[in-house]
Formats: structure tokens, sequence, C-alpha cells
């Protein structure tokens, strides 16, 4: 390091010499400048040192300041510099980390976000209960609907049951005053469904009628009614009369019995 020091031993620091003072100043604020202030007269060796480390200061604090900053003292936001930490007794203080500024907005923003997670993981829960609850209830219909269904197929076959007891009661009522066998009357190709009129109920003309035309097809004879004469023709070989429909038909109603 060059520099225009010219000290006198006499009136310099002895405990720093020139040469020492010089390098520790080019180790802090490197080399040294041309516009060092000169030495007054009557000023001593350890008043102009601390002129001159003052002057090297103010010069090394104003080197890091943006130009704009170091023309009018102001940062430009219009340019886009970022702005410059303000100096205090002439030592710049120490640059703002960046990479953390944002640290403490994070951290908020993550705690905004575990809110709403908090929030959607609550409502994803109340809607599965929900649904369960649904499920439930549901199971429980569909108990009670096929408990209704077998209940509702007992008392249809129940009925039913009872309309062919009533209808065939009826129709045995009319055969006993007739003192006719049912057996012929099933003989003679009477059923109950024949015998029914539009409304399922048993029609008396039609079972009065299928009564009286079995007693005419086999001849039945009724305790109170006359006999009635045999057609012509009816007295074969040996005197047999001749049932109509024939012998087979005869006996087979009364297999059925």
């Amino acid at each position: 390091m060059t520099t225009p020091i010219e000290t006198d031993a006499a009136e310099g620091n002895p405990a720093e010499s020139s040469e020492a003072w010089a390098a520790r100043m080019q180790d802090l604020y490197g080399d040294c400048p041309d516009d060092l202030p000169d030495r007054q007269p009557g000023q001593t060796d350890t008043d102009w040192r601390t002129s001159a480390e003052d002057h090297m200061r103010t010069r090394a604090a104003a080197a890091t300041e943006p130009p704009s900053a170091a023309a009018d003292g102001s940062t430009d936001a219009a340019a886009g510099d970022p702005p410059q930490p303000p100096v205090a007794d002439g030592k710049p203080e120490a640059p703002v980390d960046l990479s953390t500024a944002g640290e403490g907005a994070d951290a908020e923003a993550d705690s905004a976000d575990n809110g709403d997670g908090h929030q959607d993981d609550d409502a994803d829960q109340r809607t599965t209960n929900e649904a369960a609850r649904y499920r439930t209830r549901l199971r429980a219909a569909e108990a009670d609907l096929a408990e209704a269904r077998i209940t509702a197929e007992w008392l249809i076959a129940e009925s039913r049951d009872m309309i062919d007891r009533t209808r065939q009661a009826v129709i045995d009522r009319e055969l006993g005053r007739a003192g006719l066998d049912p057996a012929l009357l099933t003989a003679a190709g009477h059923t109950t469904d024949t015998l029914l009129d539009d409304s399922g109920l048993i029609d008396h003309d039609k079972l009065t009628a299928a009564v009286e035309s079995t007693i005419a097809q086999f001849r039945v004879d009724i305790p109170g009614r006359p006999r009635r004469p045999d057609p012509v023709g009816a007295v074969g070989r040996g005197g047999a009369p001749q049932i109509p429909g024939g012998l087979e038909q005869f006996t087979a109603a009364f297999r059925q019995r």
C-alpha cells in the first residue's frame, strides 16, 4: 500500500507505527484513496489518523450504496432497486436476509391451511356419519318392508282359502238339499269356476241348473221326487238301463269319492 502519510516519531502513536496503521486501514477499507485530507499545521499524527480513518470509512459506506441513493440519499422505488440499510455512526448496518424474510408469512399461511384442512376433515366426518345414519334407516325400512310383504302374502293366501271354503260350502249346501253326491257334479264336468258369476260369487241359477242336469244325466233317484221314465231304448239286454255317457263315466264318478 502506498500512502502519502509522513509521521513524526515524536508526535506519532508509540503503540502503532505508520506502517502497521496503514496495513490495518488497507485490511479494513482497501487501498488508500487519493483524496485523503492533508495534515494541518499543528495537527498531531493521532488526530490526522483519526480524520483519515473517518474519511475512508465514509467512502467505504458510500461505495456500498446504489448510484441513485449515493446521488440524492433516497431510493427510487419506480426503478425497482431494493432498499438499502441506513448508515449509523459511519458504519453500514447488516443487510437484510431476504431468504428468511417471508418465513413468518409462510408460517401464517401454513397455519391457515391447517385450519382449512381441519374444517375439511370435520365436514367429511359429518358427511360420513350422516351417510351411515341413512344406511341404517334404509336397512330398517327394508326389513319392515320385507315383514309387511310376508304378512300381506299370508293375508292374501288366507283370504283366498276363506273364499274357496265359502264357495264350496254354498255348493255343498245346495247339493245336500238336492240329495246329490258332489262326485256326480264333478263327473258331469261342473267345477267351482264354472258356477261363478261376474263378481266371483256362486251363481245360484248356474248351480241349480248344474244340479238338475247332473240328476238327469245320471238318473239319480231323489227321495220325494218322482222317478223319471226311461227314455226309449234305455233298457237293453238283460233289462239293464242305459246310462247316459256310458257306464265308465258313471263308475269313474264314484271312484272319486
